[in-house]
C-alpha cells in the first residue's frame, strides 16, 4: 500500500499488526466475494519519515526539470562510480521497481 501526506505520518504511529489488520479489512471491502481474506505469510512495514537518510522522501522532477535530470543522475563518474535508485530511473521514477531496475544495469 502506498500512502502519502498526513495519512502516511498517521500510519507510522500504528503497530505493524494494526496496519496489517486495516489492510485486510480494506481488501475485504474491495473483494467481498473472497471471505475471509487470507492473512499474509509475512508483512514488512517501512517507516520512511523516521529514516534519518530518506526522511520520507522520493525523487521528483521540479517545474523546470525534465526527464534528462534522471539521466544525469544515472551517469557514471569516470566509469568507476555508478549510481542506482529510483531517482536514476527515467522510465519509473519514484517507484520501488524503478529502483530495482536501475540496479540491474
Amino acid at each position: 500500500t502506498l500512502l502519502a501526506g498526513q495519512s502516511a505520518y498517521d500510519c507510522e504511529k500504528m503497530s505493524k499488526e494494526d496496519l496489517v489488520q486495516e489492510a485486510l479489512e480494506t481488501l475485504g471491502l474491495i473483494y467481498p466475494h473472497i471471505q475471509p481474506i487470507p492473512a499474509p505469510l509475512e508483512s514488512i512495514v517501512t517507516r520512511w519519515s523516521s529514516d534519518e537518510f530518506a526522511q520520507g522522501s522520493y525523487s521528483f522532477v521540479g517545474r523546470e526539470g525534465t526527464g534528462e535530470d534522471y539521466d544525469l543522475l544515472a551517469k557514471s563518474v569516470d566509469d568507476q562510480l555508478y549510481f542506482a535508485g529510483e531517482a536514476t530511473s527515467r522510465q519509473y521514477p519514484a517507484t520501488a521497481h524503478g529502483a530495482y531496475l536501475s540496479g540491474l544495469k
